[in-house]
C-alpha cells in the first residue's frame, strides 16, 4: 500500500459470540493535517463467499455430467466473434485442448459442405427469431478425416437493446444414433422386400369374436383376394366377401394355434374373385 497507494485483501474477523466470518478490506493512503495516515473500508463478504462456493460446486458438478455424458459446451461472444469450446467439445472430434483455437471459423470450416448452407440458414432465422431455442443436426469432420452426426442445441441472448450478443449451447455426437437408424432402415428394407416377395401370401391378423381383422398384408394377398396393395389392411374378413364357413375354419385353426403356442397348417377350399 505505501508503495503503491491503495491495497485491498481478505482477513477474518471474529464476532463478540466467538464465530468468524471473512472480511473484505479495501485501503489506502491519506494525508490528514499533513500527516500520512490510511483510510480502511470494511465488508462483511460471507454472502458472497457462500455464494461464490455454491456457484464452484455447481460449476464442478456441470463439468463431472459434460465429461461423463461427453457433451461438449460452447459459449459464442457475438460481439467479438471469439467462442470458447469445452474440452469435450473439442474431443468429439478427436483434438487435444489446445488443437483447437477459440474462434468462430474453428466451427463453421468443419461442418459438413453440404450441411453448411441449411445449417447456416437455420443459425440466422434463429438469431432473427424470438428468443426460441436452436436445435439441429449436421455433420462435422473428425480428426481421423471421419464424419461425425452431431446434434446441437443453443440458446441466443441479447443485450439491453435487443441485439445478439452471446450463445450459449452444446453438442452432443449422435454417429452411432445414425448409425443405427440406418442399420433399422436397411433391416426394415429387406424385411418388406421378404415380406413382399412373390408367390406366398403374408399378412398380421387379429382374432376377434366371431370374424378376423387384417392388420397388415402383403401384395400377393392383396392380389389372392382380387384387389390392389394395400387394400386388405385394416378390414374385417367378412368385409372382404369371405365366406361365414371359410372365417370359422380360419378362427378355429388360429385359435389353436394360439392355444398351443405352436405354427398350424391347414388347407381348405377357397372361392376366387371370378367364381372359380
Amino acid at each position: 500500500m505505501r508503495e503503491q497507494g491503495f491495497a485491498r485483501f481478505t482477513v477474518t474477523h471474529v464476532r463478540k459470540d466467538g464465530s468468524r466470518f471473512p472480511v473484505e478490506v479495501s485501503a489506502r493512503t491519506w494525508v490528514r493535517n499533513g500527516q500520512p495516515c490510511v483510510i480502511a473500508f470494511n465488508r462483511d463478504i460471507t454472502e458472497t463467499r457462500n455464494t461464490l462456493e455454491l456457484l464452484d460446486v455447481e460449476r464442478t458438478r456441470l463439468k463431472l455430467a459434460a465429461r461423463a455424458g461427453f457433451i461438449g459446451f460452447f459459449d459464442w461472444d457475438m460481439l467479438n466473434d471469439s467462442v470458447y469450446y469445452s474440452p469435450e467439445w473439442k474431443a468429439q472430434l478427436g483434438y487435444e485442448p489446445q488443437e483447437v483455437a477459440h474462434h468462430y471459423r474453428e466451427w463453421e470450416t468443419r461442418v459438413h459442405p453440404d450441411d453448411l448452407p441449411a445449417t447456416l440458414e437455420a443459425l440466422r432465422r434463429h438469431i432473427e427469431s424470438d428468443g426460441s431455442p436452436y436445435e439441429r443436426e449436421f455433420r462435422m469432420r473428425h480428426k481421423d478425416g471421419s464424419w461425425r452426426w452431431i446434434h446441437v442445441r443453443g440458446q441466443l441472448m441479447r443485450d439491453a437493446i435487443g441485439r445478439p450478443k452471446r450463445m450459449l449451447g452444446c453438442h452432443v455426437d449422435v454417429t452411432a444414433e445414425h448409425a443405427a437408424a440406418a442399420s433399422r432402415s436397411e433391416t426394415e428394407r429387406l424385411l418388406r422386400s421378404f415380406y413382399d416377395s412373390p408367390g406366398v401370401l403374408r399378412g398380421v391378423v387379429s382374432l376377434l369374436d366371431d370374424d378376423i381383422l387384417l392388420v397388415t398384408s402383403n401384395v400377393e394377398m392383396a392380389h389372392f383376394f382380387g384387389c390392389e396393395a394395400g387394400c386388405l389392411d385394416g378390414r374385417l374378413a367378412s368385409e372382404i366377401g369371405t365366406s361365414r364357413k371359410a372365417i370359422d375354419l380360419w378362427l378355429g385353426y388360429y385359435r389353436q394355434s394360439q392355444r398351443e403356442r405352436r405354427p398350424i397348417s391347414f388347407d381348405y377350399e377357397h372361392v376366387a374373385p371370378e367364381g372359380s
